[in-house]
């Protein structure tokens, strides 16, 4: 077998750049397939891990709509307050618990004397991490008691931990933020990404402090207000919690507005809407990669088979069977798919994260996410995929040259 290859190779040598293109065209099929399975692949994963959330997750705003010359603007209405969580889960059946999670922009931290950016941080109340699911990759979450008493902690992403920690625990570690005032904070926990649906839904932070912390930093205190509270309602229970919610916190609608509850369902319905479509472009690009790398295949097979067809004559002549021809043949389509699968792939490891990232940023999928990572079934699949559609498109070349009988092809050449 590896003296057939070996064989196979030095015939390949000797049209290096017909072969190289063939190598090239299986490469490119193999990469888009890679990433496109991958994209499909990771959204049914996550679309499963978090199937039971999205029956039970709400957001609840306050809005107005403010219509002038024929445009109608939708403004959100900071209204909510900290007491309405409680009021929430002591008024309500259904309601099995209530969060605020506040997003804060552009918070610049400062860790050993050097300042980073942080693009996404947020303000959180403790139920929040029990409510959508989240897990920490080492240390713990900080409790509601850390809340009350805006004690200095905070979690941090993976993300930003590899970053600014690379090779150690960040747990212990301190930083500093100006931002809102300068105060210090200790890191007690580093956390796992969020799906992808919920990233979108909550505005993923990088960074997450318990609520009010970063308030109590400025000169001035106030009693705050908040854009959205974040409700879990009891499985199977969806709409009777958003209807005891308008009934309880009816006092914070007021003039011409109106409660309004988004759901992660809705949210991750519309996630797997956009995925499909897209998925469903790149799938016809890659059938076409495909399409375009099998007729290569054969095509180049073919006129291979008829530049040899003397050497092809003599073996048979030698005693070679046609199996043997067979295999010979189908030796050469193996080496061309193996070494365009390897290409491919390799292009695939190199590009996924940054064409996985665009493309998802195309759906308002922004941020870290693990839906921007090479599948490793999807690279399985690429890889059969290639060697599979080498052997059967060099298979009726290897019939062909079984087929070529020594007289013929002493007479013909």
């Amino acid at each position: 077998m590896l003296e057939s290859i070996s064989f196979t190779t030095r015939i390949m040598r000797k049209r290096p750049l017909r072969s190289l293109l063939s190598i090239l065209q299986l490469a490119l099929g193999v990469w888009i397939v890679a990433i496109v399975l991958s994209l499909s692949l990771n959204a049914m994963y996550e679309d499963g891990a978090i199937r039971s959330l999205g029956d039970t997750l709400l957001q609840l705003q306050v809005l107005k709509e403010e219509r002038s010359d024929n445009h109608v603007m939708t403004m959100i209405i900071s209204n909510f307050q900290t007491e309405d969580l409680s009021r929430l889960q002591d008024e309500s059946l259904f309601i099995d618990s209530a969060f605020i999670y506040e997003t804060l922009w552009s918070v610049e931290i400062e860790v050993d004397g050097v300042s980073y950016q942080v693009r996404t941080a947020a303000e959180a109340t403790a139920p929040m991490f029990s409510a959508v699911g989240m897990e920490l990759v080492e240390g713990e979450f900080f409790t509601q008691a850390d809340v009350e008493q805006s004690n200095p902690v905070a979690l941090i992403s993976q993300t930003i931990a590899d970053q600014l920690f690379p090779g150690e625990s960040p747990v212990g570690k301190r930083f500093s933020t100006r931002s809102f005032g300068e105060r210090e904070f200790t890191i007690i926990g580093v956390y796992k990404p969020l799906a992808p649906a919920l990233e979108s839904f909550l505005r993923e932070g990088f960074l997450i402090v318990p609520l009010g912390t970063m308030r109590s930093m400025g000169p001035i205190e106030w009693e705050p207000t908040y854009n959205s509270l974040f409700v879990q309602a009891m499985p199977g229970h969806l709409s009777d919690a958003v209807e005891e919610a308008r009934v309880i916190l009816a006092d914070r609608i007021v003039e011409d507005m109106e409660l309004r509850a988004f759901s992660l369902a809705e949210q991750q319905a519309r996630l797997r809407e956009s995925i499909g479509f897209m998925t469903g472009i790149l799938g016809a690009f890659a059938f076409v990669a495909v399409a375009i790398s099998s007729i290569g295949i054969l095509s180049i097979m073919l006129v291979s088979v008829v530049e040899r067809t003397r050497e092809l004559g003599l073996r048979r002549a030698l005693g070679a069977s046609r199996l043997q021809i067979v295999g010979h043949v189908l030796n050469e389509a193996f080496v061309l798919s193996l070494l365009g699968s390897v290409i491919g792939l390799g292009a695939a490891l190199l590009s996924n994260e940054y064409v996985s990232t665009k493309l998802l940023s195309t759906i308002y999928i922004l941020g870290t996410t693990t839906m921007n990572r090479l599948n490793p079934q999807a690279m399985a699949l690429a890889f059969i995929l290639a060697l599979a559609t080498g052997q059967l498109f060099g298979l009726y070349p290897a019939i062909q040259a079984a087929q070529i009988t020594p007289v013929d092809a002493l007479r013909d050449h």
